[in-house]
């Protein structure tokens, strides 16, 4: 089968007059990445279009396309993008651990991508928050005090580890104290 598309392939570029000039691979998978952009674009316009509706099934296909186009374009700095928004749809559905995978990547292949501190800071989010485990929580809190000492996450981890051993009265009287404090 694979033998046949790229067959097909390079006929038309011979018919076209390109065959000399383009690569039939690189041309095959430039048309793969922009048939993923178009269905990605078409799933999001759909998404969007559902005025404050989370449908599941739609946002867990949305997800899966996101990956699957960063599983294919890895460097491509369209990946981080789809990365971050895909954690954040995975989070809204419930799927923590692939939202947390996804942040890592991000965080991890996109070294001068501008929300790298924020990856960091949501990862211990979903931890906190999402899967109840806090000892990991309080590991990425710190990694982004660490790594990131000046940033508004840092400020948002500092805040989320005052409160983070605090339950039931512990926590009230925290709050209450906080609103008395002058401001």
């Amino acid at each position: 089968m694979n033998k046949i598309l790229f067959l097909v392939i390079s006929i038309a570029l011979f018919a076209c007059g390109e065959s000399s000039e383009k690569d039939p691979i690189a041309f095959a998978a430039e048309q793969k990445r922009a048939t993923m952009k178009a269905t990605i674009d078409s799933l999001e316009k759909v998404m969007n279009g559902n005025q404050g509706l989370l449908d599941k099934t739609l946002a867990n296909k949305l997800v899966k396309s996101y990956q699957d186009y960063y599983n294919m374009n890895s460097s491509d700095t369209t990946s981080a993008e789809y990365l971050f928004k895909g954690a954040n749809i995975a989070t809204a559905v419930g799927k923590h651990h692939q939202a947390i995978k996804m942040l890592e990547a991000y965080y991890d292949s996109f070294q001068t991508a501008p929300k790298r501190p924020d990856a960091l800071y949501l990862i211990g989010f979903i931890y906190e928050n999402g899967l109840k485990d806090i000892p990991n929580a309080k590991k990425m809190y710190n990694r982004t005090i660490e790594v990131y000492p000046e940033s508004f996450w840092a400020e948002q981890a500092k805040s989320a580890l005052a409160l983070i051993d605090l339950q039931g009265d512990d926590l009230i009287k925290f709050l209450e104290e906080q609103n008395k404090a002058p401001q």
